[in-house]
């Protein structure tokens, strides 16, 4: 092949010892290769950052894509991917994809981040989700939480001081026909469900004379009446604000 001029090319060329080299893979395809004769790789960091990549030209010689592989003086590995629109300005538009390895084996990826209350199938970079965080509490949504092995809660305000509760989620279980006292107490009475499992007593567990604090739960439906049994699980939800 020449440096200038048109010339067609056929057939399998190979080139060894070069940039370019080609390999068939045990699958019977042949796998194209840029190869990086001046870097081994093998945990070593080059002394300065090495690029190497497929370009796409447009007619008039400008970039429309890249795919590179770099290595950095740090020892990080990585590829990207990047696509070029040249407006008829002379100004351009770049989005790009990156993945990357650290020299400890960490993995980080980088890609463009959507517009502020974008809904659509674009990747939610941290940058996105922390701005629609930000929004919504800036929209006046705040929360308190609790998550245990016992009883938990979820509290919605509409306040930073959350001292205007406009949502309680609370659930949970008891041991034992009992008055169940919630973690946290509403401002109206709360809607409340509960079932128990417990050997053949499974059928349900009736929930009676709810409170703003508390509620009563029998543990079963055994032959059409309610039975209070104390080795029975209640399992329960409740939710109002």
């Amino acid at each position: 092949m020449h440096l200038v001029g048109n010339e067609t090319i056929s057939g399998i060329k190979t080139f060894l010892n070069s940039l370019f080299v080609s390999s068939t893979l045990a699958d019977g395809q042949v796998h194209h290769m840029l190869k990086d004769t001046g870097f081994t790789g093998n945990g070593s960091v080059p002394e300065s950052v090495r690029i190497r990549s497929f370009r796409t030209l447009n007619a008039n010689n400008t970039i429309r894509s890249d795919f590179r592989s770099f290595v950095s003086t740090s020892g990080a590995v990585g590829s990207q991917m990047i696509a070029r629109l040249n407006k008829p300005d002379g100004t351009n538009v770049t989005a790009m994809l990156e993945a990357t390895v650290d020299k400890n084996g960490n993995v980080i990826t980088a890609a463009p981040t959507p517009p502020t209350g974008d809904n659509s199938t674009k990747i939610a970079t941290t940058a996105f989700v922390k701005s629609a965080i930000s929004t919504a509490t800036a929209n006046g949504l705040y929360y308190n939480i609790s998550v245990t092995t016992g009883d938990s809660y979820f509290e919605l305000f509409s306040n930073s001081s959350k001292t205007t509760r406009i949502l309680l989620l609370q659930w949970g279980k008891a041991v034992g026909f009992n008055t169940h006292t919630f973690p946290k107490k509403y401002s109206v009475v709360p809607i409340v469900l509960a079932s128990a499992i417990s050997g053949e007593y499974c059928i349900g567990s009736p929930v009676s004379s709810v409170t703003v604090s508390n509620f009563y739960v029998a543990n079963a439906i055994h032959g059409g009446k309610h039975e209070d049994r104390a080795n029975v699980t209640n399992y329960w939800f409740a939710i109002g604000k």
